[in-house]
């Protein structure tokens, strides 16, 4: 019998998921550059679910990283990933760390319309 966990792994069971349902709107070399991303951040933070029984904690860590804003400015053209990570991390860790990811979000759209002027 396999491993049941409390937490869907979120870089196998919700980020690789979510940029499989969108593979035709972002390109090969971005969605493997996010995976790498999201994978060395994995390394770095201890967000695995196989690992810890209680994501949370490290991957708010995360989300209020830097690496974690770079993979947002990684995948800021496409807004349908971003509104679906945002919506599962809402299901299945919490609203406040969905509204943490919307923050960066939004912060890195101003940034991004700054730099563009």
């Amino acid at each position: 019998m396999g491993t049941v966990l409390k937490y869907p792994d979120f870089l196998r069971q919700l980020f690789n998921v979510i940029l499989a349902e969108h593979a035709n709107e972002i390109d090969t070399r971005t969605s493997n550059e996010a995976r790498e991303m999201v994978w060395n951040a994995e390394n770095k933070y201890n967000f695995s679910s196989y690992e810890v029984e209680d994501p949370r904690k490290n991957l708010e860590e995360f989300f209020k990283s830097e690496d974690f804003k770079n993979l947002i400015r990684l995948l800021r053209k496409s807004e349908n990933i971003i509104r679906d990570l945002i919506d599962r991390i809402d299901k299945y860790y919490g609203k406040d760390l969905a509204e943490l990811v919307a923050k960066v979000w939004e912060e890195v759209k101003r940034t991004a319309d700054v730099e563009s002027e």
